[in-house]
């Protein structure tokens, strides 16, 4: 090999090094999703293959998705992030693109998804989304079975907040129902965090003492 093509190659091989550790890597000339579902299943097969021979870290292939899959990455929500703006994992990105607009899920298999939905804290927001997903499969059921299906799914101590919230109210409330919670706890977590207090449960037998406490520090100010 000449010295010529030895140049050559280092180059190559310095650009594929330096495009592998960017945010915006070059990567292969795959075309973006055309948006009509009889290409969805070649997308995904070609996607899933460069993911699986590639070097690419989560957030260059989720940045990869965000430019290849088109409008139906912000319509479907494939672009939520949860409440600490991490993104979903691009392989369950693909996999939930694979769903909607290839395996086409029958409405059974839409509501077991939905029932099977279970609710621990800080992933809030990724809950939510799924169950409004789901949901919206169905959307003429009743608030009183969305709202048995909710608190079946959620911590007691939101549970017994949802459970008091009258059959008048919309499903949207019952999404507040547990963003205000969720806040609150921010809350009592960060106060008890700059007092030195474990907070790690919530709520537990000292939030009324802590409750007290704060009071009294606010009235002092």
């Amino acid at each position: 090999m000449s010295e010529k093509d030895n140049s050559i190659n280092y180059l190559a091989q310095s650009i594929e090094n330096l495009s592998r550790n960017s945010l915006y890597p070059v990567f292969p000339n795959i075309s973006p999703y055309s948006g009509n579902r009889s290409d969805a299943p070649q997308f995904v097969e070609t996607v899933r293959k460069l993911f699986q021979t590639s070097n690419y870290n989560d957030e260059q292939k989720n940045f990869f998705l965000s430019t290849h899959m088109g409008p139906e990455y912000n319509w479907y929500g494939f672009n939520k992030v949860d409440n600490e703006g991490n993104s979903r994992k691009p392989e369950d990105v693909l996999n939930l693109f694979e769903e909607t607009l290839v395996t086409k899920l029958s409405l059974q298999e839409y509501t077991n998804h939905w029932m099977n939905l279970k609710l621990t804290w800080g992933k809030e927001y990724d809950y939510l989304a799924k169950f409004k997903y789901y949901l919206s499969f169905n959307q003429h059921t009743p608030f009183s079975i969305v709202q048995s299906v909710m608190i079946s799914q959620v911590p007691k101590e939101i549970s017994d907040e949802i459970q008091k919230l009258d059959e008048s109210l919309t499903v949207q409330e019952l999404y507040d129902c547990i963003l205000k919670l969720k806040r609150e706890k921010d809350e009592k977590k960060r106060l008890d965090k700059s007092r030195g207090v474990d907070s790690r449960k919530w709520p537990s037998s000292s939030s009324k003492s802590a409750e007290e406490t704060n009071k009294k520090e606010i009235s002092k100010n």
